[in-house]
């Protein structure tokens, strides 16, 4: 592979996921007390349980994105 089309690669998959991070966080901005019930029955989470277990996924998403897709698009584009 050449280094524009990693560049190209790397720079549509932090596009993709960057996106699903946004639509993950406006779900549950607008659904959150549905998303939560659904969880709580399925798992029994307490509130809390649940915010940490959201908020800690989302952040570990949100640095493998960086980690693994923006960082190595950066990295291309500075050596391309």
């Amino acid at each position: 592979m050449d280094i524009p089309t990693l560049q190209s690669f790397f720079g549509w998959c932090t596009v993709l996921n960057a996106m699903a991070l946004v639509l993950a966080g406006i779900i549950l901005a607008a659904c959150g007390d549905v998303v939560y019930r659904l969880h709580s029955f399925l798992f029994r989470l307490t509130r809390d349980q649940y915010n940490g277990a959201v908020y800690g996924w989302l952040g570990t998403y949100k640095m493998a994105v960086t980690v693994f897709f923006l960082v190595p698009w950066i990295a291309l584009k500075i050596i391309g």
